[in-house]
């Protein structure tokens, strides 16, 4: 499992559509959820999560992103966890690289 948080210097539509393209181009990803919340306020947040299937290895890998847009920069807080249905070596790295994709996604953006 891996979980991290970072914020970056986006509108929060503009990180989904980062995300959206690249996490879901080129590899067996799907979207399985989308659920968008709205306040009184200006700022929304939405919850997103993608699943990847290892299908040699009956395995999945679900991501969930929780990203919320602030004043002046959007935070996006990433939780990877593997569901293992049989042993498989190598399955923590898979974690590793699936949980860090919204990380190099947008790593140009981020804000210290």
């Amino acid at each position: 499992m891996g979980i991290y948080s970072f914020d970056v210097k986006l509108t929060l539509d503009e990180t989904i559509s980062r995300l959206d393209s690249e996490i879901i181009k080129g590899t067996i990803t799907e979207k399985i959820d989308f659920h968008e919340i709205h306040s009184e306020c200006k700022n929304k947040a939405v919850v997103m999560v993608y699943g990847k299937r290892y299908f040699r290895a009956s395995n999945r890998l679900t991501l969930t992103l929780c990203i919320e847009e602030l004043q002046d920069r959007t935070h996006v807080h990433v939780i990877g966890i593997g569901g293992i249905e049989r042993t498989v070596s190598g399955e923590g790295e898979a974690i590793r690289k699936f949980t860090s994709l919204p990380r190099r996604i947008l790593e140009e953006y981020i804000v210290e």
